[in-house]
């Protein structure tokens, strides 16, 4: 290859001065593509995507924190929802199999579960949209 000029992973010839991991993943490409037998004798051939797709962008340890708890948080109501609603059942299936009513306490603890599971429910969909709005902050930018 001449020294002024590179060839890009796209087949194409680049401009002097390219950096020198162009200049490698171009020997790379073409040896590859070429069978060299120094390089392993493949011929497969190798698509590396565009420049701009390999853009890497760097996030602060606060965000990522933030992501990890909001995410935390989310599994925390996840099981306890899954919890009350077995309880729920649970307890629709004792009255159902048995031959006893219902008692006073039976009501209470029934009423303790349907408040607790309409709590944990809501509870659940504002850690969502708190999840979601740090994705967004990670993915996108903006702390």
């Amino acid at each position: 290859m001449p020294d002024d000029k590179t060839q890009d992973t796209r087949g194409e010839w680049g401009s002097p001065g390219s950096s020198e991991l162009d200049k490698y993943l171009s020997e790379l490409v073409g040896a590859t593509l070429r069978g060299d037998a120094t390089r392993g004798g493949t011929t497969a051939p190798i698509i590396l995507p565009d420049p701009e797709d390999l853009t890497v962008r760097l996030v602060s340890q606060h965000s990522l924190n933030r992501l990890r708890d909001a995410e935390s948080d989310k599994a925390v109501f996840d099981n306890l929802l899954w919890c009350l609603l077995g309880g729920l059942i649970g307890f629709f299936t004792n009255v159902v199999t048995g031959d006893r009513s219902v008692d006073a306490p039976g009501y209470v603890f029934l009423t303790f579960i349907a408040v607790t599971t309409i709590a944990t429910f809501t509870m659940r969909r504002r850690l969502v949209r708190r999840l979601t709005q740090a994705r967004k902050r990670v993915h996108h930018g903006g702390d």
